[in-house]
């Protein structure tokens, strides 16, 4: 398992273990279930996509076509965000990326639970040293 699925797998725990998102996604207007919720694809990296089914959430290597988010971003910007450097929100602004939403389906209930995950992500890797580790070595 490189880096970046040990990341993932990390970040997935997390997700599966946060109440605050559990309770969102129990909430009709703020659910992910049955969704795309976030493609991300960090360059020279396999895409990554994070799912919900049956209220669990799911990261893994695949591209699919309308997610409700797609961020696409250098190796550079997501070590920044996921280290600290950089907020989550401002990441998203940040020229070295690219952001799409699935217009049709794409919420600001859902978009904040999918901040919120991506805030999880953040979190992770600040606190975690195994993490931070991991994601500072990404690229090398």
């Amino acid at each position: 398992m490189d880096n970046l699925e040990k990341i993932m797998s990390s970040w997935q725990e997390a997700l599966n273990s946060d109440q605050e998102l559990k309770e969102r996604n129990r909430n009709i207007s703020s659910t992910l279930e049955g969704k795309t919720a976030l493609q991300l694809e960090v360059a020279k990296k396999p895409p990554q996509v994070i799912e919900v089914q049956d209220g669990k959430f799911t990261i893994h290597q695949g591209s699919v076509r309308t997610p409700l988010l797609k961020w696409t971003l250098s190796l550079d910007l997501f070590k920044d965000i996921m280290l600290g450097k950089y907020r989550v929100v401002y990441g998203l602004l940040d020229p070295r990326g690219e952001v799409s939403f699935d217009s049709e389906n794409f919420t600001h209930w859902n978009g904040a639970s999918i901040i919120e995950m991506l805030l999880l992500a953040q979190e992770l890797a600040i606190r975690d040293g195994e993490v931070s580790r991991l994601v500072r070595e990404l690229g090398e």
